[in-house]
């Protein structure tokens, strides 16, 4: 295995629908992608050049605040375990019951929008952009349980989080994420305090909630403005 990639983005959703967990699986096949790719794209190179792809979805300022969360406390972690291209998780059957294996299908090769995908159409434009569908059997979903207990992983890695004054925040980062390109202490963290399970555990994922923390998809229409990326996304690591 290559480097150990850490993607981090705070969320302003959690309904099921980015991620998608079922059946063992959690799944990005919608939201973090981009008109130039964006999130997944950028992941999906990564694990195919064979690195340790692992993706750490946090619950952004405004969003913890509306559900009464604790802000920038983990709602997902996940190690990337497979990609795919959008037409090929949109075409196999075996993905249809899911809820973001509703959002599109094909027709005559192209990707097009279903009644069932919640997105706008620049928002839609952008999950096509995304290219890749992220697949992860090795995973921890906290849910609507998340900073229950306080925040796992904020007290071994608070330059990830909002309360490292010297970082390289990322509200620097236009596409609303973060990446360190050489992390490997925190995949070793991470299995060690068994924040996620080790890959060759059975099962190698653990559901803290079956409960989403809003239970259905709500459109916000700031969430991409200046004030909002600035407050929900103001986590970073210092870069060396």
């Amino acid at each position: 295995m290559g480097k150990t990639v850490l993607y981090v983005y705070a969320m302003t959703n959690d309904s099921g629908f980015a991620p998608c967990v079922a059946d063992g699986l959690l799944t990005l096949a919608c939201c973090k992608g981009g008109k130039k790719g964006g999130m997944r794209l950028s992941a999906a190179k990564h694990f195919k050049a064979g690195n340790d792809v692992w993706v750490l979805g946090v619950c952004g300022k405004s969003f913890a605040d509306r559900y009464g969360k604790t802000a920038y406390s983990p709602v997902y972690l996940a190690r990337i375990t497979d990609v795919m291209e959008m037409t090929e998780y949109y075409k196999d059957d075996k993905y249809r019951s899911r809820i973001d294996g509703k959002a599109y299908e094909l027709k005559n090769g192209v990707l097009t929008a279903t009644e069932y995908n919640p997105h706008g159409k620049d928002d839609r434009e952008k999950d096509i952009g995304g290219k890749y569908v992220l697949l992860s059997s090795n995973f921890t979903y906290w849910g609507d349980k998340c900073g229950e207990n306080g925040n796992p992983i904020e007290p071994c890695f608070p330059s990830v989080f909002h309360t490292n004054s010297g970082k390289c925040g990322i509200d620097k980062h236009y596409r609303g994420y973060i990446v360190d390109e050489d992390f490997p202490e925190f995949a070793e963290k991470a299995f060690e305090l068994k924040w996620i399970p080790r890959p060759d555990a059975e099962p190698s994922y653990n559901i803290i909630s079956t409960r989403t923390i809003n239970g259905s998809y709500i459109p916000d229409e700031d969430e991409n403005s200046e004030e909002e990326v600035k407050t929900c996304f103001s986590c970073g690591r210092v870069r060396k």
